[in-house]
């Protein structure tokens, strides 16, 4: 399901505080998947987006702490390859790849892992 387009913040704020709602059995499944959030984002880059997320993601985990702590890191790790993929290329094309997969997996990892 696409959804429309979202201002810089609003799609930030989609993905900080990423909504759940009732899944198969007892699960609860992210309302707006990280991907869909993202591909709505308008007026950012990769760059500031994932910078966005970087400084502002510890705030969500930090009033559950110290039950947080080890999503908190386990979001930490996942941040760190995003920045990875977002920095190596060899080339312009790779870049956007790599850009394109590290928002993407830095989106998922704070979504997905706030409690």
């Amino acid at each position: 399901l696409a959804l429309a387009p979202l201002e810089s913040f609003h799609a930030f704020a989609k993905v900080l505080n990423a909504k759940r709602v009732p899944g198969t059995g007892a699960t609860m499944v992210l309302k707006d998947s990280p991907e869909s959030v993202v591909a709505a984002a308008v007026g950012t880059t990769p760059s500031l987006f994932f910078d966005y997320l970087h400084e502002n993601y510890p705030a969500f985990f930090l009033p559950d702490a110290p039950a947080s702590l080890p999503a908190l890191a386990a979001v930490a790790a996942d941040l760190s390859a995003a920045a990875l993929a977002m920095s190596w290329a060899p080339d312009s094309a790779s870049r956007n790849i790599g850009s394109a997969a590290g928002l993407l997996t830095a989106a998922r990892a704070v979504a997905t892992r706030n409690p």
